[in-house]
């Protein structure tokens, strides 16, 4: 065979022999030399594999979440020793679901991947150098096998993390196992998972063998047009990388209502009275009007888009409908957009079958007061519809006396600021009748949270004020009727959270105030994790609760008592002999077999039968079976009296679950004192 100054003639593999010998006609075609357009290539190959390993200025994987609450994405970029990007965010997030933290400490890949793979880059250098074929096949077959054990660990990982949740987590939303290579949806989440430059690269030098084997069948003549080819094909794969860093809108087109033109030769500061009727397509509104219309003045959207687009600061909207939005919640469909306006006015509006309700982004001191929203719940999934009023980097709003139904939350608040949430009715929403992230100093007041996945979910939201409200109802797997994650100097007073799985729970939440707040007929009262402190429990009322205070800590800071006065408990035997009205004697609110079925909810199936009533029993005579250092000095002899409930109710007509099963309690009943009075009188 020809060696490198046989350029001029086509070099051909040898072909086996009739006999049948095929290693030996391989072992032949390895032991020739490489062309010299092959050792341009493969020298190029191994020099890129330098910056990618040796010098990691090159990311090898990108995964890239988009969220409407994180409009601007979260990267996670995979380099060949580390992974950077916002993992804080990340880990937060993945706390939520039971998700373990991303740390890179604890990948030993990252202490051998630069020097294992820059041994192939130095190989392919060594063979481009050499020109020995044996050599350059031998790198590419090691760099091909390690790379596939590789991709192999980082799918096994994905899943792990994916799939392996902590059963403890504050949301169960499920295994899910994130996309090694494309796009998928997980809830309001869009996560895209692809290769970077240096994975290009990677994957650009795996194809390095095939393509020389390529090479020897082309004609000598061809070999420089496809080695240049090949080295174009790298760059356009290489900016392909970059400009997938991303998304690309495919949002469809909208028609424009009729009632646009009403607006566009209208004047600043007029008052347009909307004509009945209904009227299709969007609307924009990009100059301070007043909009006043009827419920029968529809605005429908044709289920593509935002229907009403507010761009100007002081517009006001009274009376009419809007509906049927479009339905693409990563492009925030709604019925209502404030979009960068200021002192806008809601008033009376309906909503309904709307991927969002009403969407505020950059906004001051918007005006949202006595409108009636329906969503989507029934027709879509919970991950794929939106929130009734959600309020993105908004400051100083208020939302006052809104009934919202049907949607994922009912009430958002992201990076909100100073909010008024008062007097509002949230029912039947798919995850939570209120959702706050990275929200301070909010008031919520006089609120009814009824029948909802769970009640109120504050998350990093701190030094808010939650008073008069109602958390009635919510019931199913792990629901919360208030739950406080990471939520710390906040006061908490006359609530009433009565009917729901777990009442109150806390996780990483410190400092805060609970006081004269009713929590009664709960599966558990109180669940606080070890991560939360020093908040402190007086004057409220634990009533009838299966588990009155569940902990999963010994020793706690947290106190059940202040300034002489501690909290009412039903299932306490207090004695008072010195009548000031307090307990003489502390009482231990968390049982035993309430701490151990924290730990293993299993045992749950046991509660209340006669083995667990005699461990109760001997807890309270033993010392040595107390769980936990927490105790109440005080204990009230009795509730204290709650102030009445100024918050709205259900609908006429709509009570809650165990209202509407009173009717067929008092029917079965009468059917079957009736068979007992027949067949009394047959016999």
């Amino acid at each position: 065979m020809a060696g490198e100054s046989g350029i001029g003639k086509p070099l051909k593999p040898a072909a086996p022999a009739a006999g049948g010998r095929p290693v030996a006609a391989t072992i032949s075609y390895l032991k020739g030399k490489l062309r010299r357009s092959q050792r341009l290539l493969t020298g190029l190959v191994g020099a890129a594999l330098l910056p990618v390993m040796f010098f990691p200025i090159l990311p090898l994987w990108r995964i890239f979440l988009v969220a409407p609450q994180y409009r601007e994405g979260l990267r996670m970029l995979i380099f060949v020793d580390g992974i950077e990007g916002d993992l804080r965010n990340i880990n937060i997030l993945n706390h939520y679901i039971g998700m373990k933290s991303i740390d890179p400490s604890n990948f030993p890949e990252f202490g051998f991947l630069p020097w294992v793979i820059t041994s192939f880059g130095l190989i392919a250098i060594l063979a481009a150098v050499f020109g020995r074929r044996w050599l350059a096949f031998l790198g590419w077959a090691g760099f091909v096998s390690f790379g596939s054990v590789m991709m192999v660990r980082f799918a096994n990982w994905m899943q792990d993390y994916g799939t392996n949740l902590d059963p403890k987590a504050a949301l169960d939303f499920g295994a899910f196992t994130p996309p090694l290579l494309g796009t998928a949806t997980r809830g309001n989440f869009v996560i895209q998972s692809l290769p970077h430059a240096g994975g290009v690269i990677l994957l650009a030098a795996g194809l390095l063998g095939p393509i020389l084997v390529a090479v020897d069948f082309w004609k000598a003549r061809h070999a420089a047009k496809v080695s240049s080819r090949l080295s174009i094909l790298m760059l356009v794969m290489l900016s392909g990388s970059a400009i997938a860093d991303e998304f690309i809108s495919y949002g469809e087109p909208v028609e424009v209502s009729s009632l646009q033109s009403l607006i566009d030769s209208s004047s600043v500061g007029d008052t347009l009275r909307l004509p009945t009727g209904c009227f299709e397509g969007q609307l924009t509104v990009d100059r301070r009007l007043t909009l006043i219309g009827e419920p029968d003045t529809v605005l429908d959207g044709m289920g593509k888009g935002t229907v009403l687009i507010i761009r100007e600061a002081g517009v006001l909207l009274r009376g009419f409908t809007v509906r049927n939005s479009g339905w693409e919640l990563l492009f925030d469909d709604a019925g209502i957009l404030i979009d960068e306006a200021d002192d806008v006015r809601i008033e009376g509006v309906i909503l309904e079958d709307c991927n969002h309700g009403i969407y505020l982004r950059n906004a001051l001191r918007p005006r949202i007061e006595d409108c009636r929203l329906r969503g989507r719940s029934g027709k879509v999934h919970e991950e794929n519809h939106g929130n009734g009023i959600h309020l993105w980097h908004v400051g100083d709003a208020l939302l006052d006396g809104n009934e919202i139904a049907g949607y994922r939350d009912g009430i958002y608040l992201s990076f909100a600021e100073a909010a008024l949430v008062r007097s509002n009715l949230v029912l039947d929403q798919d995850r939570f009748g209120l959702h706050s992230m990275y929200s301070q100093r909010n008031d919520l007041l006089d609120n009814c949270f009824t029948r909802n996945t769970a009640g109120v979910a504050l998350m990093f939201s701190n030094r808010m004020l939650m008073r008069g409200n109602k958390f009635i109802h919510n019931r199913g797997h792990r629901t919360y009727g208030l739950l406080l994650r990471d939520c710390s100097d906040s006061i908490f007073r006359h609530n009433r959270i009565v009917n729901n799985t777990i009442g109150l729970f806390l996780d990483g939440s410190n400092r805060n105030r609970f006081e004269l707040n009713l929590i009664a007929e709960n599966g558990w009262g109180l669940i606080a994790y070890s991560s939360s402190e020093e908040n402190v429990f007086t004057k409220n009322s634990f009533h009838g609760n299966d588990y009155q205070v569940s902990l999963d800590m010994r020793r706690t800071k947290n106190r059940l008592h202040d300034e002489g006065f501690g909290n009412y408990w039903s299932d306490a035997r207090p004695y008072d002999l010195d009548g000031d009205g307090l307990g003489d004697a502390a009482h231990r609110p968390v049982g035993l077999f309430a701490f151990v079925s924290k730990q293993h909810p299993d045992l749950t199936v046991f509660a209340g039968s006669p083995a667990v009533l005699a461990l109760d029993m001997a807890q309270r005579s033993l010392a040595s079976l107390q769980t936990t250092e927490i105790l109440d000095p005080h204990p009230l002899l009795f509730p204290l009296e709650m102030p009445i409930y100024i918050g709205p109710t259900l609908p006429a007509g709509d009570e809650s679950d165990r209202d509407r099963s009173r009717p067929l309690a008092w029917l079965s009943g009468a059917l079957c004192l009736s068979g007992i009075v027949a067949i009394g009188r047959a016999r």
